[in-house]
């Protein structure tokens, strides 16, 4: 099987799933979530400045 940087594979040979690892999404999961977000970045800290502040 090929490597691919941050991509894990699960499951027995016949129903394997590719995911992020470090997470717990399948990569499907994060494909279809892209759309609705507009953007696939991800915050390199919690103080990133793009990140809105938590609620009051």
């Amino acid at each position: 099987m090929h490597r691919f940087p941050g991509i894990g594979f699960r499951g027995p040979k016949h129903d394997r799933r590719a995911w992020l690892l470090g997470t717990a999404l399948d990569v499907w999961e994060v494909i279809e979530a892209y759309p609705p977000c507009g953007s696939c970045s991800m915050p390199t800290s919690p103080m990133d400045p793009e990140l809105p502040s938590a609620p009051d």
